[in-house]
Parts: C-alpha cells; structure tokens; sequence
C-alpha cells in the first residue's frame, strides 16, 4: 500500500477521472489539498474526485503562521504530487516545505510557455526554484517532457502525464460519414476568447478560403468576442459565434461537423483536441498544443504547423475541404490515436512512477 498526497491548484474536471481511476486501486491511500477553492477563469464549477480532500489553508497569515507547514507535517504520505501553478506563491512555499521536511515529491505541471526579455528570467528562476526542490517532474504529455528534459537535466527523473478524460463511449461512435459534394465541409472550434488561443489568426486565415462551401463554427467565450465578431464581420465569410456550452454538453460542439481547427499560439495540453478526436473528427492545429505531440499524426488523422501562420491554416483548411473522400479514413485514424488513452491506464503509470519515487527516497 502506498500513500499519496496530491496538492492540486483547484478543481478540474481534467483530473476527475484520473483521480476516481486512483480512488478505485486496492495498493493506494490518497489524499488530495487544494490550494484554490476553484478556477476563476474557467466555467467548470469544483468538479471533485472520490477522494478525501481538503482547502490548503494558503493565505498570507496561514502560511506566515506555519499553518500550511503544520498541515503539510501532519499527513502521512509516503510520496506527493504537486500539480499547482509553479508562479503562484503558494507553489514556491509548499516545494520549499516538502523539501526542508525531506518529503519526496514529484513536481506535475505543463511546461512554461515561451517567453522573452524580463519574463523569462522571472519564469525560468520560479520555475527552477521548483524543479530544483523536487525528486522528479512530470510533463503534460510527450512535448512536455522533452521541455522539461532541458530544464531539469540528465539526473533527475522526468516522466509523461496527459490529462485523462474518459473517451470510451465516444470511440464506440461510427466514423464520421464525408458530406455530399452538395454539402458544405463544416469545420468547428472550441476556445476561449482570449489572444492565446489565436482564433483572430484563423478569422484571418478565412479570408484566403472560398466564399462558399464550408462554414467555421467558434464556441466559447471571453474578452474578445466583440473585437473576433467585427474581424469576422470584415473577413465575410461563413463564420459564426456559438457562444458557451456547459461542460457536460462539450460533445455537441463536435457533433455534425468534419475537422476541428484548434489555433492556439499556446497551451500547456489543449483538451478540445482529444476530445475532437475521440469524437472522429480530423484536427488542424499548431506545434504549440502539446497534445497535439501526442495524438495527431500529420497527414493521417489531421495537420500540425506552426503557431500565428495564416497561410499554414488557410492551406490546411482548404486542403480538407478538397479531400473530402479521405475523410473516412482520417476519422478512423483519429479514434486510433486515442486507443489506450484511459484514467486507468494514466493511474497504473502515475501510481508506478510515485512508487519509484518514494522507493528511492526509502
């Protein structure tokens, strides 16, 4: 039996399934502390797992009265996980603490966005001062590894973690049927309307794409809507907002449509593209998703390139919406991809690498 301490930075329905995955082991007893109550910039609520958990008592005078220490100090684990934002605060406290009580933790976390100038050195020396402290990192997929590799160097351990969400019903699905010469190819996205995700790109990137024929629907909302609506009032090209879905209805945002078109110029993970993928559909996508490293096979179930590119957009789009007939083919390609992505598959590794951890550090 091993005894795992997860502190987690709020709620996520991202970690749901992994964690309940954990919950349902007969060699695990599992905790979790939370260092936020939820996530203010997402719209998901405080989604949580079947597992004991708890509010970190994070705030200034809690920690500066050594009650986050003391709490830290009274649970019996044998191993930790950290999964928390690595600039806030509270993160920089709690590795310091687990490393001045010799309690051995792995570090999970998606790796720093790039950065230039004053913010890198800022996020390099935050992001370090965690890494140093840890026994071992864990990256948000294959990409992130490789990034984290960098960083940590040859000696210490650095090991894969996806976000696992369960998919099984949505592989049992047929593959998606090709539309009709007649048709129009529908591409959608899903993303908040934020600069990160590069949805002012794709906008752009319609303007080089036929003035019929397919249509693009974005989902979701943020702070831009009302400057991406005018950008796509100029563009004039079949394009629509669709607004905000709850999240336990995100499968409709792929249900009817053929590729979905994620243009993000950055994301740690980027969940919309298992998801899509799972539900049959072809991605187009940048080299900044790293889930996109994980999943996409270029040329077989979607197409990869680089991030704030148009014409790499535009061609990809235009080169679906010609290629109709080997939409069938793709889309059995992308529910392939996604064969073995399962929480309980993602509990046996997690839990087997803790294991070498807290092994090493006995």
């Amino acid at each position: 039996m091993i005894r795992i301490g997860f502190i987690l930075s709020s709620p996520s329905p991202h970690q749901v399934d992994l964690l309940n995955a954990v919950a349902r082991r007969n060699d695990v007893d599992a905790f979790i502390g939370y260092v936020n109550t939820r996530n203010p910039s997402r719209h998901w609520g405080q989604p949580r797992p079947n597992l004991p958990w708890e509010n970190l008592p994070t705030g200034i005078l809690q920690v500066c009265t050594g009650q986050l220490e003391g709490w830290v100090q009274s649970k019996p684990a044998d191993v930790w996980l950290l999964s928390s934002v690595y600039t806030s605060p509270a993160t920089q406290v709690l590795a310091r603490i687990l490393r001045k009580h010799g309690k051995p933790f792995s570090f999970l976390g998606e790796p720093p966005r790039p950065r230039t100038g004053i913010r890198r050195f800022i996020q390099y020396h935050l992001m370090m001062s965690v890494i140093k402290r840890a026994n071992a990192v864990i990256g948000t997929g294959v990409e992130s590894v490789r990034r984290y590799r960098k960083l940590a160097g040859p000696h210490q351990p650095v090991n894969s973690l996806p976000y696992y969400i369960n998919v099984t019903e949505h592989l049992l699905n047929p593959p998606i049927v090709p539309p009709a010469a007649t048709e129009p190819f529908r591409f959608v996205t899903s993303a908040q309307l934020i600069y990160r995700k590069g949805l002012d790109v794709l906008i752009n990137a319609c303007r080089r794409l036929p003035d019929d024929g397919w249509t693009l629907e974005i989902y979701g909302e943020g702070p831009l809507r009302g400057e991406l609506e005018s950008l796509s009032y100029k563009v004039g090209k079949p394009i629509s907002f669709r607004g905000l879905l709850p999240y336990a209805r995100r499968d409709e945002v792929f249900r009817g449509k053929h590729c979905c078109v994620f243009s993000t110029r950055w994301d740690g993970w980027g969940m919309v593209l298992p998801e899509a993928l799972a539900m049959g559909l072809p991605v187009i996508t940048t080299d900044q998703a790293m889930s996109a490293h994980d999943f996409v096979r270029h040329g077989e179930n979607g197409q990869i390139g680089p991030a704030d590119d148009e014409q790499f957009l535009a061609s990809a789009m235009l080169k679906a919406v010609s290629s109709r007939d080997t939409l069938a083919a793709q889309s059995l390609a992308a529910k392939a991809a996604l064969l073995g992505y399962t929480p309980e598959n993602g509990a046996d590794r997690l839990v087997g690498f803790l294991g070498e951890i807290a092994d090493k550090a006995a």
